[in-house]
């Protein structure tokens, strides 16, 4: 059995892909996602063959697993966004909110979403994008 775990993949045919990363803004504008120095575990869709190649190219022994983790040089949040813009001609100015006003976003909207009986999820989801390294 073999078992590939690859990082973000992106190429020039997949422009939709920003993960946790951004959100894309009307206007052309990307609202960056956690901090702007955080690293994404990135993958060019070059590599994703590579190793796809590779592990085809294995012999495989009955019983065994192999997993081949698909990861390159990790990059930065505001480097992504930079190719990310480039390759697909979307988004071309980036805004990065410091940690305190969007937790304080999150805490307003988990506040009306709760008060209309739905589960509040956005401080937590807000409080990874900052605090979460992957490195």
């Amino acid at each position: 059995m073999s078992i590939v775990r690859p990082g973000l993949v992106y190429g020039p045919d997949l422009g939709g892909v920003l993960w946790e990363t951004a959100m894309r803004l009307p206007v052309g504008f990307i609202l960056g996602r956690g901090r702007r120095d955080q690293l994404v575990p990135l993958v060019t869709i070059d590599d994703v063959s590579d190793g796809l190649l590779g592990l085809v190219e294995c012999k495989a022994v009955p019983g065994s697993i192999q997993v081949l983790d698909l990861l390159s040089e990790p990059v930065t949040k505001s480097t992504f966004l930079e190719e990310y813009s480039r390759l697909t001609g979307q988004g071309s100015k980036g805004i990065w909110l410091p940690r305190a006003v969007m937790v304080a976003i999150a805490e307003l909207i988990d506040t009306f979403a709760e008060r209309s009986g739905r589960p509040g999820s956005w401080r937590r989801a807000v409080r990874q994008m900052y605090d979460v390294e992957i490195g």
